[in-house]
């Protein structure tokens, strides 16, 4: 790989990985009461208890060798983290089985805007993440990317949830095995509610009722990063609400592709979401005021969350894998620990609704020197217990079928499929997704009818795609 290119922050990770990192990741999960401020000692146990764990699901795994397990070999994976201890750890598990294959990882400069460069006709790079939009769009990496689903190359898919493997795939290719997704929803000071003798609540009825009770208590009951134009709070209340509701419209993708041929008309799909935004934000939950304090979506939204009088912070789950890392940064949530959640919106009659996205994924190089021992990895990648402890430790939502035994995420109700969609079922291009994104902001923050706020569909689309 050229230095040019990559900057050499190669880790080896069968070899030189640390209990002290592994532990300090698994802290990333953060569902509060101090989690991010264990003393060594208790990160040491951590780090026992995790690598007991992680031998333990090799054991009971149906993974078997196909290869020389005796065979020196490096795989080298390139992407944008600044580190991936969640790769690492696997790779350390990996090792039980090839004691001498080595996992190096590099961070590449300006990662989005190499890719097509860095996979193209390159034996140096073995294995690289990999995002839906690049995959989809980018014809270079359909050229040299493996299609997973080969059958030949012996993966077992099953542990994948099947929204995940059908929102990975472009066309009928699987060109990224997803590791990590996404999904809005809500951060939820679990303590401030038993305070006030509540409930985390799970459906609409509960919900009302729940910020009902906060604000008569003197709370705004949701916060959320609300600059002008941007749409982050209402994005993480109803986006997964307005989406679901059009994918159970949209059976046969005939929708989501007039929308992304530009058929304006189309648009009708997302009334009856719309409209139920408009009868919650009517209700007066969170207001521009409130969120004037909140300087980003993330690590802002995350401190101001722990300053510990937000019962409920509008987010992603990408936000919420990021809390853990700054309960030493808030002096009042060190003063003051409390135990937090994540959960889907409640707007639903009978439950919350999720819009997923398997937002990163790890693609195999067919140019790779090292491709049989890369695609070996990859097989032994693809297990539920893998992939939970991969998503654990990165503090994301699993994309395993199994998600819900992940640590992370143990109030996620990801089992109606009601109210559960994944980006595959109701697929959007840039244009229409900002132009949705936007409308949903002019209702839930602006207070403009869900028909208006349609009626502008044209000329918001109109701008974006100007933009372009």
């Amino acid at each position: 790989m050229k230095a040019s290119v990559l900057k050499q922050v190669k880790r080896a990770a069968g070899v030189c990985l640390c209990g002290a990192m592994i532990a300090a990741s698994l802290a990333g999960c953060g569902t509060g009461a101090g989690s991010g401020d264990d003393s060594a000692a208790k990160d040491e146990a951590a780090a026992d208890e995790s690598a007991q764990e992680v031998s333990q699901a090799a054991d009971e795994g149906e993974f078997s060798p196909r290869l020389d397990t005796e065979a020196e070999v490096t795989i080298n994976v390139v992407g944008n983290y600044d580190n991936f201890p969640s790769l690492e750890q696997v790779a350390l598990d990996f090792n039980e089985y090839y004691p001498n294959v080595m996992v190096n990882y590099s961070k590449v400069d300006d990662y989005a805007n190499m890719q097509d460069m860095i996979i193209t006709d390159n034996p140096e790079v073995d294995i690289c993440l990999a995002n839906n939009t690049w995959v989809k769009n980018s014809e270079a990496a359909k050229a040299n990317l493996t299609d997973l689903a080969d059958e030949s190359l012996g993966f077992d898919l099953t542990a994948l949830s099947d929204g995940v493997i059908e929102s990975a795939k472009s066309g009928e290719s699987l060109y990224r095995l997803p590791i990590f997704s996404v999904c809005n929803g809500l951060i939820v000071n679990k303590t401030l509610l038993e305070e006030n003798g509540l409930t985390v609540p799970t459906n609409y009825d509960e919900f009302v009722s729940c910020c009902e009770s906060l604000k008569a208590a003197g709370f705004t009951p949701i916060y959320g990063y609300d600059a002008d134009g941007n749409n982050k709070c209402s994005q993480g209340i109803y986006s997964s609400m307005v989406m679901t509701l059009a994918a159970k419209q949209d059976g046969d993708h005939s929708v989501s592709e007039a929308l992304n041929t530009g058929d304006r008309e189309a648009s009708s799909v997302y009334l009856e979401g719309l409209k139920k935004e408009e009868e919650f934000a009517a209700l007066g939950y969170y207001s521009k005021e409130a969120n004037a304090g909140i300087t980003d979506s993330y690590e802002g939204a995350i401190l101001r969350f722990f300053e510990g009088d937000v019962p409920f912070l509008s987010a992603s789950t990408e936000t919420m894998s990021g809390t853990a890392k700054r309960e030493s940064m808030s002096a009042n949530f060190t003063a003051n620990p409390f135990e937090y959640t994540f959960i889907a919106t409640p707007l639903g009659e009978s439950g919350a609704y999720a819009y997923i996205n398997s937002n990163a994924g790890l693609a195999l190089n067919k140019n790779g020197a090292n491709f049989d021992y890369a695609a070996e990895f990859l097989r032994f990648y693809c297990n539920a217990k893998e992939l939970n402890i991969s998503a654990d430790i990165k503090g994301m939502l699993s994309t395993s079928s199994d998600a819900e035994s992940a640590e992370c995420f143990p109030d996620l109700e990801l089992s109606n499929s009601e109210y559960v969609s994944y980006i595959s079922d109701f697929y959007l291009e840039s244009v229409p997704s900002n132009t949705i994104n936007d409308i949903i902001r002019i209702v839930g923050d602006d207070g403009v009818s869900a028909e208006d706020a349609l009626a502008q569909y044209a000329d918001i689309y109109a701008g974006f795609e100007a933009e372009q």
